[in-house]
């Protein structure tokens, strides 16, 4: 799970979780988004490509949102990770291009969180949330 922490308004804190999911929506993943306690948000996204699910290369995150006063930490970890190793797993005795196919699923999906937190970050700079 990554994590980083940010300062913005407290006030803006609920456009960035908006803003975060919209965009996700954008990039073609189905999303859901629910309240955990007061102060931290859950999202949950995954793609909503079916070939993709099929084959193992679906990508699926979970993105947890806490305030406190005017910092918000963000942490994203992996969604679905076990059952690409399964996949892989079965794929390998069953169907091996399954476990190529999965593989490419896992590499992708690592680079999911930075990319979610790249554009988190290019919103702030933009003085987006102050």
């Amino acid at each position: 799970m990554k994590t980083k922490t940010y300062i913005i308004n407290k006030n803006k804190y609920f456009d960035l979780i908006n803003d975060t999911e919209n965009w996700l929506i954008e990039q073609k993943f189905k999303t859901q988004k629910f309240d955990s306690n007061i102060n931290e948000t859950i999202i949950q996204a995954k793609e909503k490509n079916t070939i993709k699910k099929i084959t193992g290369m679906a990508s699926a995150v979970n993105i947890v949102f806490s305030i406190n006063e005017d910092t918000v930490t963000i942490k994203i970890g992996k969604g679905k990770w076990l059952n690409k190793v399964g996949i892989g797993a079965i794929g390998f005795f069953v169907a091996p291009p399954l476990v190529l196919t999965t593989a490419i699923g896992a590499f992708l999906q690592l680079g999911l969180a930075d990319k979610i937190f790249d554009k988190i970050t290019q919103n702030i700079i933009e003085r987006k949330y102050n």
